[in-house]
């Protein structure tokens, strides 16, 4: 497993919300951008347009690798729906409230690896700049984000085993160190549920499953694939 050149940028905002497909009657909000959300926001500073299949689901085409950076929070807020045609105004009849689920002020460190070395230098350019082609937001339109560049490394291949991991981690190939996550006040884990975009040629994806820490804290792991360092932390890519 070759190391990868990997960009590292905070993503925040006052707001964020990134609904859980699955809640019908109330849109509750994933606790952390999944990779569809991660590559639109890297997709808007670049200036990539949609659909983009294979930049949003191939793992050789976009690594990306996420962490809170600030105890997650949520509440919920109650948002009128119009569903009047154009030319119509709204009345008791054409409107409806339903709860929206807000996370705030998340703030995410967000690691980015593009094998396209011109994507990759263009990227870092307008991170440092502040500048992006389309505007980045925090799941809905609404909420505009705020990126901040951190910096440049290398992510060195990690050898698996027990490791404490700063990122969010697909659940697939790693099990939590339970003894010491319940010995550590700091760690408050929690299992997500996402569903995967359907790909045009492959069809349907089944959801992944993914663990992460509430708090801005790595979680202790026993890791059954390799891992990478990025300076003095074990990230998992997405």
């Amino acid at each position: 497993m070759p190391a990868k050149r990997v960009l590292a940028f905070t993503l925040a905002g006052k707001f964020g919300h990134f609904r859980r497909g699955y809640a019908s009657r109330t849109g509750l909000t994933y606790p952390f951008p999944p990779r569809t959300a991660l590559a639109g926001v890297i997709g808007a500073v670049l200036g990539i347009s949609k659909p983009n299949p294979a930049w949003t689901l191939d793992p050789d085409t976009l690594a990306v690798a996420v962490k809170p950076d600030v105890p997650l929070r949520t509440m919920m807020i109650p948002i009128t729906f119009r569903q009047a045609p154009p030319g119509r105004g709204s009345d008791a009849q054409t409107a409806t409230l339903i709860p929206l689920e807000f996370l705030v002020r998340p703030s995410y460190t967000v690691y980015v690896s593009i094998p396209d070395e011109e994507r990759m230098d263009d990227l870092q350019q307008r991170l440092e700049d502040h500048t992006s082609i389309y505007t980045p937001y925090l799941g809905i339109t609404e909420l505009i984000a705020d990126l901040t560049y951190l910096g440049e490394g290398l992510a060195r291949p990690e050898p698996p085993g027990a490791k404490e991991v700063a990122t969010v981690v697909p659940k697939r190939y790693c099990w939590l160190d339970m003894d010491r996550v319940t010995d550590d006040d700091r760690c408050l884990f929690q299992e997500v549920l996402v569903q995967n975009a359907g790909h045009p040629h492959v069809g349907f994806r089944p959801p992944e499953r993914y663990l992460l820490n509430l708090n801005p804290h790595p979680l202790p792991m026993q890791l059954m694939e390799p891992a990478y360092r990025f300076r003095d932390e074990v990230i998992t890519f997405l």
